[in-house]
Order: C-alpha cells, then structure tokens, then sequence
C-alpha cells in the first residue's frame, strides 16, 4: 500500500531541519524534564511516526514537499501538481496535514478531489485549527479531520451528516532511547492518526471505497457521536447572490471581474452544497455570492440572475430592496454593455 504524505519535507530519516523550527510549542521530554531547544523538528517526520504507531503493519510512506517557505506556506498551484501527481504514481491514500481557507481556491481543490475519489484514492485531510472552512477537507470528496482539545491518543468521534471526524492531536511519540516527544494539539497531528485508521481499514477489507471506509470508522468511534457538525449552520444569506445560467465563463469573468474591483466572492460552479456555502458566509466577510447553473436542487435563492442564450443575455434583478443588490446589478448591467467578454 502506497500513502503520500504531502508537507514539508521529502526526508523522512532526518529529524531536524536546516530551515528552521516547525512546532515551536511542541514538548520533548528528558527524564521529567520538559526541554524546548529540542523543538526544530522535522513536520512530515512527526506525522509519519504517527501513522506508523496507530497502523498494525508497516506501511509505504512517500513523502512529498510541497512547502515553499519556512514559514509552512504553499501555493495553490503547487498543491493541486501534488495531488495530480499522486493520481498518476499508484498512490491509495493520500495524507494532507493542510488546505486553503480561501473561498476562490474550494471549486479546483474539490474538483481535483472528486477525480482522485473516482480513481478510489482517498483523500485524509485537516480542517484549520480554527474550525474555518477547509478544503480539500470539506469536500465530500475526502474525509476530513478537525482537532478535538480533550481528546488523546487515537480517540476520535464522527461528526454527523458529514464526513468530518474529530479526533486527537496529542500523540507520545518515541524519538530515541532518551527522548520522548509529545504533540500538541493541532489538526495537523490529528490527520495522519486517521490516516492510520484508514489504513486499517483498507488493509482488513482490500476495499478503498470512500464510503465503505467512513461507515468502519464510524463503527469504530470510541466515543458516543456528537449530534452536531461544523459543516451545518441555518442562517439567513444578507449579502447579494448572482446566478449565471447558460454560460460558465461569463459567471467566471463576473467573478473575476469583481475580485478585481477588491470584492471577497465566493464562486460556486455548481458542485458546492448548499450547507457548505452557509458555513462559508458564516465564517467569511464575503460581499457577493455567484452561482452557475440552476442549482441543482440548490435551496439558495438569487437576487440577481443573468440568463445568458445564443442571441441575448437578460439581466434580472429580482430583490431590488436590497441595496448591495441593486448596485452590484447596475454594475453588471454597464459590464455588459462595455462588452467586455
């Protein structure tokens, strides 16, 4: 079995890196002695001791670097090379300790997700410590992973309706024959235990459907589910929402045009569930929403929709009361007659 870990480091055999410290608020242990200048360790070393401590059997860990700083930053770009790479190298689990924040990132990272769950690679990956929306680990697509403070070892729960687990960062693990090193609680460390479950799973029934392997490890839950889910909110939408039918690249050059203008959109080329955009306007200060396409059975209602055919292209404004509304109209109606696509 072939697990990619994606981070900072393609070393799995040095425990320290030259660029710098990691965890800085991470603890090693001496005796009973607590000593943090031991604390510049490798990240992808951490999370592959931790696979391998909650796995029965050894496992195949390729590491890959896709950190371009010291500082644990990654583009976009590069992610998404690491993910297709995976696709193309043999790889059935993928573990991803990290995932964007930013609204404008979700549609490419949950389309390059839902071809790896095609292929039957799953995907484990990490919702921020802040509990903001994550992806690729808010895709339904992958199982996603958030951190639970009060939890420890390998102790997880499933959050319902979704495929969200919240389980334990806070991992002993044994360094060398002086030093033991235990984690902190982060979704980082949290990731790759589920990944170890995962592998269990896989392992016992030579099965890596994605669906196959959530209903085991909510089997396995070694505490009572919560009946609750960060991915679920009710709340009512204030800002304008634009629906584009007929034409994705004009509800692409709508939204690109406004990003420009410093506008937060969020874009959903059809493939967001209704619930997800919820939780995004919840936890972002996003001014407008561009919907493409009808919906499919989405629940959400526009203000605005641009209904786009060979011949014409009508612009409709159906709430004007709203005032962001009816300015963000007028803006696309000059947009049009500019003609600018």
């Amino acid at each position: 079995m072939r697990i990619a870990l994606i981070d900072n480091s393609e070393d799995l055999k040095n425990q320290t890196r030259d660029e710098g410290c990691v965890c800085s608020d991470c603890y090693i242990k001496k005796g009973s002695v607590y000593d943090k200048k031991f604390c510049v360790l490798n990240h992808a070393l951490i999370c592959s001791n931790i696979i391998k401590k909650y796995t029965y059997d050894n496992v195949n860990i390729i590491a890959r670097k896709v950190f371009e700083s010291d500082n644990l930053q990654c583009s976009l770009k590069k992610l998404i090379k690491e993910l297709k790479w995976c696709e193309k190298n043999d790889i059935q689990i993928i573990n991803l300790s990290l995932g964007s924040i930013v609204p404008r990132d979700f549609e490419q990272l949950n389309s390059i997700c839902k071809k790896l769950y095609n292929k039957g690679i799953i995907v484990v990956a990490g919702i921020s410590n802040n509990k903001h929306i994550t992806m690729p680990a808010c895709s339904k697509y992958s199982i996603g992973v958030e951190v639970d403070e009060s939890l420890k070892n390998d102790s997880y729960y499933w959050n319902r309706d979704s495929n969200v687990f919240s389980a334990s960062g806070v991992h002993n693990l044994r360094i060398d024959e002086n030093y033991n090193f235990t984690t902190p609680a982060y979704s980082s460390f949290a990731v790759p235990m589920i990944t170890a479950k995962v592998v269990n799973i896989v392992k016992e029934n030579s099965d890596t459907e994605m669906a196959t392997v959530i209903n085991e490890l909510r089997k396995r839950t070694k505490r009572k589910q919560e009946n609750k889910n960060v991915l679920i909110s009710h709340c009512k939408i204030e800002i304008p929402i634009i629906r584009v039918v007929g034409n994705k690249q004009i509800a692409k050059n709508l939204t690109r045009l406004f990003r420009k203008k410093n506008y937060n959109v969020l874009y959903d080329g059809g493939s967001m569930e209704t619930k997800n955009i919820f939780n995004i306007y919840n936890t972002y200060g996003c001014d407008m929403i561009i919907i493409c396409g009808n919906g499919n059975g989405m629940t959400i209602k526009e203000d605005i929709c641009v209904e786009v055919d060979k011949n014409t292209i009508k612009i409709i404004a159906k709430d004007e009361k709203k005032s962001k509304a009816l300015f963000f109209f007028k803006s696309i109606r000059v947009y049009m007659y500019l003609k600018k696509f």
